[in-house]
């Protein structure tokens, strides 16, 4: 073939084909180092599905490129009137050809970015993933329309690239028209991948130039977006001349510019990894000597053993390991031939550098240290330093200490990812009405809290903490909290409440920093506060009335409570004469129901609190125990009784049953001491009051049901066994049941909240929160038997259903 290449043709290839020369070395690195898809990084036949994009992205490229170099060599870039006819038919053909490949490979090299930043997410950004896939398909569905023009904008289609063939070009201003569009919509594509990873770099723990740095690499797209620009306007002009095979040459060179670009800026942030460990192994090379093989790997079945333990890492591994490891484990290790070979365990990784001569000794060695490290894993952060003594001692050589320090500080990273991913599907759980992904998401970020927390950071937070306490009970004293939350949303200063209090400003500001600090209210500018949801609710009278049951009893015992020890020890029930409780020791009385007697203030705090428990939001005990349908059978005569609330305190109980349940027939009754009956100023019209104590016979014989909340774990079971006796002997085995509203424990693993309730239980009343277990062994000592246990799917407490087991 006679080749008419010249004028502007070498320019075009030379400056594209160096495009293709530097994307084939860049998709050659990613084969290598970031292409399989073990791990959670998502793929298809163990590759990586941006690397199978990037893949099919150069297939496609390689073909335009070779088209458009066909092309060049019969004028491409020649003005016609250097050409032949023949020159000039084969020059737009091949042309034409070539573009329409290069725009559909735009379309797959945009798809590739887009899966690489999918994978670079998982399941974080739930709008951000949605947002992409949305670009993704609109610069895919314009390119395909613009496709489609070009092949219909002439009749017949040979009018396109053979001005001599008859026929009419009616679609020409129409496909340049779409056209602009497609070259915006594929620019702003560009443009919109080039800063779509800043909204993954910027919530890094990162200093500002390391972030800076990454979203450069990311952003290398913005470049292919220029491209993208002045092809646009390339394609403007090309409508302005006749001279086609001159003019043209602006607008494929864009193309295919614009098209490597893609693909080679795609691939420089999936290299990162790469390219630091590369320069690492420059810099280390002259003053470390290489890690030999240890002559202890002297045979294949060894070397298949380790094959087995020390996988590949995953892709996510080699796009994250240089963001998320902390900035005291930045050493890395592994250079030369082991940069490749970094382990997802920790325990392998470390039995890896026994084995490579990072100690010395047998393999039952190598493998005591992999022993040693494993309790440390995700445990204690802050034995570094005994962590590397021991490691000495176990002959591991001083100058590959960083190396273990970093796999174990690589491990806490994975194992805190973990959990910040798990908290997000929680969440998304929570906020879709999950009932139970509330619990577990509190939990979630409980654990999230102690695995991030060194040692150090957990105790002191435990040290401190009732100094919380302490701040938030002079603010309710005081009434700063009041004042916030009645100001209408308006900032209230320090200086205005210390005028209101008689306190003075400098130490309103030292407790309002703590509240500020834990979230009861804003701090919204210097010595300036404001109300939120917390501080309304901290300041309703339940809430108040928590404070003050909760701190004014609890932080006088815990003065005395070393004393106590020390004398008369700690008794958990004091069932038996001259045993003495903490509570007594304490502040005069058995348990808090004899000071309660006494102490009117604390009486009104205890009752507000009780009151308040049950939470609107909250589920009611008739729910999880679904009380109308079993109620159904209710006896209908005049004076039968329903419902018998015992030592029902305020009678909220009751209440908010009648409230929801008006039509089910019987008398409700709240039964309580008199001291308590008498506080009380109004009742739902359909409950009545009765004074009783439960030690004494049952007045009320054959109800429907008996009810008891909160009540058996203020007692031991001495004391229950007394209380539960009086309701059997009450009950109709035939007809009746017991309902007790408490907390059920699980064998293992409580909630803190469960844990704690224990042990205010132990404080305040001798009394005990019982596992299932223990309830069965309780309640069948006074011949009750369980038939459920209903539990609630949101809160703590459960619902006990029992019924009196008939004696033969």
């Amino acid at each position: 073939m006679a080749t008419a290449l010249g004028a502007k043709g070498p320019l075009v290839l030379g400056v594209t084909w160096t495009e293709a020369a530097l994307a084939v070395v860049l998709v050659a690195l990613r084969a290598k180092t970031a292409s399989f898809s073990e791990g959670k990084m998502p793929g298809i036949f163990g590759l990586r599905w941006d690397f199978l994009w990037i893949v099919f992205a150069m297939i496609v490229a390689l073909t335009a490129q070779s088209l458009m170099t066909v092309s060049a060599a019969y004028g491409l870039g020649n003005h016609q009137s250097a050409l032949s006819n023949s020159d000039i038919v084969k020059t737009n053909l091949w042309s034409w050809i070539a573009q329409i490949v290069a725009i559909l490979c735009l379309v797959v090299g945009r798809i590739a970015v887009i899966s690489f930043l999918l994978a670079l997410q998982e399941r974080t950004h739930r709008n951000g993933r949605r947002l992409l896939y949305v670009v993704g398909t609109l610069q895919g569905l314009i390119n395909v329309v613009e496709v489609v023009l070009i092949l219909k904008q002439c009749e017949p289609i040979q009018k396109l690239w053979d001005p001599s063939v008859p026929g009419t070009c009616n679609m020409i201003k129409i496909c340049s028209q779409v056209g602009y569009l497609q070259g915006s919509i594929g620019a702003f594509a560009d443009l919109f991948l080039a800063f779509y990873p800043i909204s993954i770099i910027a919530p890094l723990q990162q200093t500002l130039k390391v972030k800076i740095g990454l979203c450069l690499i990311m952003g290398g797209g913005l470049i292919a977006g220029i491209a993208g620009i002045n092809k646009t306007i390339a394609i403007s002009l090309i409508t302005q001349t006749s001279d086609i095979t001159y003019s043209i040459y602006s607008l494929n060179t864009w193309v295919l510019t614009e098209m490597w670009f893609i693909i080679i800026f795609g691939s420089i942030p999936v290299l990162r990894p790469f390219f630091i460990r590369f320069g690492q192994t420059i810099r280390t090379t002259p003053q470390r000597p290489p890690i030999q093989p240890s002559k202890h790997k002297s045979n294949s079945r060894d070397a298949e053993s380790e094959e087995e333990i020390l996988p590949r890492s995953s892709g996510v591994g080699q796009i994250m390991d240089p963001i998320i490891v902390p900035a005291r484990h930045t050493v890395d290790p592994f250079s030369n031939n082991l940069s490749y070979s970094k382990s997802e365990d920790p325990v392998s990784c470390t039995y890896m550098l026994c084995c490579i001569g990072a100690t010395d000794g047998p393999k039952e060695q190598c493998r005591s240290v992999a022993a040693f490290h494993r309790p440390l894993i995700n445990k204690d952060q802050d034995a570094v330093a005994p962590f590397t003594l021991r490691l000495l001692e176990l002959g591991v050589s001083e100058e590959y200490l960083p190396a273990f320090v970093y796999c174990r500080g690589r491990s806490i990273m994975r194992g805190i990812l973990d959990k910040i991913r798990n908290l997000e599907k929680l969440a998304e759980a929570d906020e879709a009405g999950d009932s139970k992904a509330h619990g577990k998401l509190l939990k979630g970020i409980s654990d999230l809290l102690l695995a991030v927390e060194t040692p150090s950071e957990t105790t002191s937070r435990l040290n401190f903490q009732a100094l919380q306490n302490i701040c938030t009970r002079i603010a309710v004293e005081k009434g700063w909290l009041h004042a916030i939350a009645a100001s209408s949303g308006e900032p209230v200063t320090a200086k205005q409440l210390s005028a209101t209090s008689s306190t003075d400003e400098i130490f309103v500001v030292r407790i309002m920093r703590v509240l500020s600090c834990i979230g009861l209210c804003d701090e919204i500018g210097v010595r300036t506060y404001a109300a939120n949801a917390r501080t309304q609710f901290k300041t309703e009278q339940g809430s108040i009335g928590a404070e003050k049951h909760h701190f004014d009893l609890d932080f006088g015992m815990g003065g005395r409570l070393v004393d106590y020890m020390r004398g008369p020890g700690i008794q958990q029930f004091a069932d038996n004469p001259g045993e003495i409780t903490l509570f007594e020791y304490t502040h005069g009385t058995k348990s808090i129901f004899g000071l309660l007697e006494k102490n009117s203030e604390q009486k009104k705090s205890f009752d507000d609190y009780m009151r308040s428990r049950r939470l609107v939001d909250a589920p009611q005990w008739f729910d999880i125990y679904p009380a109308a349908t079993h109620f159904a059978n209710a006896r209908k005569d005049a004076g039968a009784t329903l419902l018998v609330d015992i030592a029902g305190g305020p009678g909220q109980e009751l209440e908010r049953f009648k409230e929801c349940n008006p039509t089910i027939p019987g008398r409700c009754v709240l039964q309580d001491l008199a001291i308590t009956l008498q506080r009380i100023e109004k009742l739902h019209d359909g409950v009545e009051k009765m004074e009783y104590d439960f030690f004494t016979p049952q007045p009320l014989k054959g109800a429907r049901a008996y009810f008891l909340r909160d009540v058996l774990h203020n007692w031991s079971d001495i004391q229950s066994k007394k209380i539960l006796t009086r309701i059997v002997e009450a009950m109709d085995p035939e007809y009746s049941t017991l309902l007790i509203d408490d907390y059920v424990l699980s064998d293992t693993n409580v909630s803190l909240r469960e844990a704690e309730m224990d042990i205010l239980m132990w404080t305040h009343t001798s009394g005990i929160e019982r596992t299932e277990g223990h309830w069965r062994e309780l309640c069948g000592s006074v011949g009750l038997e369980i038939i459920k246990v209903w539990a609630a799917d949101r809160g703590q407490e459960s619902v006990i259903e029992l019924r009196k087991v008939v004696s033969t």
